[in-house]
């Protein structure tokens, strides 16, 4: 498992990085969530609330060192809202594209999970969310983009 501050460490190794000046910081929810599962088609499929449940700056990270060279950068609220793409894919957005989404990983006891989205076969689209639970509620810290 990855957390913020080990991404900071490994980060702060990488030569021409700029680290975030602020820490990390957890908006403050009014319900717990019930369930990541419960949790995870809301996040996708209300932008509104998505907006709510981001660690800022958020951990963004494109390529895999091998075929494309990696980077990892931190992403203010303007960053995101100024993409040219989502940052998530709705469920609808998935099915008219052709796109599977899984759980690839669910801690419950750490309070930690890692959701897939892209192509079942190929490498165009592959997205990779790593959410933490932080007071019982679900947030995003981490974005991964492995597409090539």
């Amino acid at each position: 498992m990855r957390t913020f501050l080990s991404l900071l460490a490994v980060a702060s190794c990488v030569p021409g990085l700029a680290l975030a000046a602020t820490p990390a910081t957890w908006a403050k929810c009014k319900k717990p969530d019930a369930s990541f599962k419960s949790f995870l088609p809301r996040f996708t499929d209300d932008k509104a609330f998505r907006g709510t449940r981001m660690v800022l700056p958020l951990v963004a990270r494109a390529g895999d060192n091998v075929t494309t060279p990696a980077t990892i950068e931190f992403w203010t609220r303007t960053h995101i809202q100024a993409l040219k793409g989502p940052l998530v894919y709705s469920r609808a957005e998935l099915k008219k594209k052709g796109l599977v989404q899984n759980i690839e990983m669910l801690q419950d006891d750490y309070g930690y999970a890692e959701v897939f989205q892209g192509q079942p076969e190929g490498d165009a689209i592959k997205l990779f969310y790593g959410f933490r639970r932080h007071d019982g509620c679900w947030f995003l810290e981490e974005f991964n983009d492995l597409s090539e």
